[in-house]
C-alpha cells in the first residue's frame, strides 16, 4: 500500500468544474465506495449508503434535481461520467455527527484515487 502524506493530499485538493468523457474504471469506484463505507462515523453508525449512477439518462436526472433544488449553479455536473449519490438515514445526533465526518473524509478518498470531486 502506498503511503500518502496527508498534507500533500490537502495541498493538491481542488474542486473540479470540467470533466472528461472518459469512463471511470469500476475498480476505482469500488475502492472509493469501500473507503467511504469504512469512513469513521459517530458510534460507528455509518448512517449512509451510496448509489452509483452511470446510466446517462439517470445521471442527467440526478444532475437536474441537484442543480434545480440544492445548488442552482451546479449544472456542470451533467458532464461528469458518473455520479455517486450519498443517501443519509433520517437525521439524529449520531447520523448528523457521522455525516459531518463523512463529508470531510470522502472527497479526500476520491481525490486520492485520481478522480476529482466537487
Amino acid at each position: 500500500m502506498k503511503q500518502i502524506d496527508f498534507l500533500e493530499l490537502v495541498k493538491k485538493r481542488q474542486s473540479t468544474r470540467g470533466y472528461s468523457d472518459k469512463q471511470v474504471e469500476k475498480e476505482k469506484i469500488d475502492r472509493c465506495l469501500e473507503a467511504g463505507r469504512l469512513a469513521p462515523s459517530a458510534c460507528n453508525a455509518q448512517p449512509w449508503s451510496f448509489i452509483v449512477v452511470d446510466d446517462p439518462e439517470l445521471k442527467n436526472q440526478v444532475a437536474d434535481l441537484t442543480a434545480d433544488r440544492l445548488l442552482p449553479l451546479n449544472h456542470f455536473t451533467k458532464q461528469a461520467p458518473v455520479h455517486i449519490v450519498l443517501v443519509i438515514e433520517k437525521a439524529n445526533l449520531t447520523s448528523n455527527l457521522g455525516s459531518a465526518i463523512k463529508d470531510k473524509f470522502f472527497p479526500w478518498i476520491i481525490d486520492n484515487h485520481g478522480i476529482f470531486s466537487t
